[in-house]
């Protein structure tokens, strides 16, 4: 349940305006509130974002097939096609409901006037991303993940993590993923030119496309099914750097192609 925090605030023609009828609303407010989730909010900024965050944690926490229920569905090749991708949950059937929500999230944070390259991801970051990534080899790294939120909010892994809250930084991410950290074996989680958490645990499914992949894909692909952002995973094994983006996994992606997916991605308006 979603409820505004600070109802007097609300403009009058958009509230009750007798006393019965605030009586009755706060009579209801109290009974919603009692045995179920509620959350808050003050803005419809805040609000998208807590939707967008209630809609990934209802993916994990009540699998389903979808609103339509496989066995009232009268197509067979449909029937097929929850067959072929049944596991324990299907993010791939909500992924239309996120992009859609993270498109008016990108509509309100462009009108906000502030300084260029608060949101998002800047060219500079890329740059020591790369670095990194294609550095840490030679630093006995032995496998890393990051994950770059874009529009859908990652709020559900961040509270996995440790909270960093830090510029991006090649040598930051080399002191997360060393051998001797206690946080190398999460994901770090980079939102607008920020390490905002590390030590992230991000959800693997049972993709049966890449159910011969390591648990890192299979996690990083799973992410990047749900959200709109890109999970990068380096592997010392192979000397590897692959790119989950858009539910697909990009293997043993070149330094050049790594900035040009990154660049592509990041640095463009064009939201998918």
């Amino acid at each position: 349940m979603f409820i505004h925090e600070n109802p007097e605030n609300i403009p009058t023609k958009y509230s009750e305006n007798n006393d019965i009828g605030r009586g009755k609303l706060e009579k209801f407010k109290n009974k919603i509130c009692r045995n179920r989730l509620v959350a808050f909010w003050n803005n419809g900024d805040e609000l998208t974002s807590k939707v967008i965050t209630g809609l990934q944690g209802e993916m994990q926490v009540h699998p389903r097939c979808g609103w339509v229920r496989s066995e009232n569905n009268s197509s067979l090749e449909a029937r097929k096609n929850l067959e072929t991708f049944k596991h324990p949950y299907i993010p791939l059937l909500y992924r239309n409901r996120l992009v859609g929500l993270s498109k008016q999230m990108k509509e309100m944070r462009s009108k906000q006037r502030i300084a260029d390259g608060l949101f998002n991801i800047t060219e500079d970051t890329i740059e020591k991303i790369r670095k990194f990534c294609y550095w840490s080899f030679r630093y006995s790294i032995v496998e890393s993940q990051i994950a770059i939120e874009r529009y859908v909010p990652l709020d559900l892994y961040i509270q996995t993590g440790e909270e960093i809250d830090s510029k991006v930084s090649e040598h930051l991410l080399y002191s997360i993923f060393n051998r001797e950290s206690c946080l190398r074996d999460g994901a770090v989680i980079i939102r607008d030119n920020r390490i905002v958490s590390a030590g992230c645990y991000l959800q693997g499914g049972e993709n049966l496309n890449y159910r011969n992949l390591d648990k890192k894909y299979q996690s990083a692909i799973e992410t990047s099914c749900i959200s709109d952002g890109v999970v990068i995973t380096t592997s010392s094994e192979d000397e590897s750097v692959c790119i989950a983006y858009n539910s697909v996994l990009y293997e043993k992606v070149s330094e050049a192609k790594f900035c040009e997916m990154l660049s592509k991605i990041f640095l463009t308006t064009t939201v998918k």
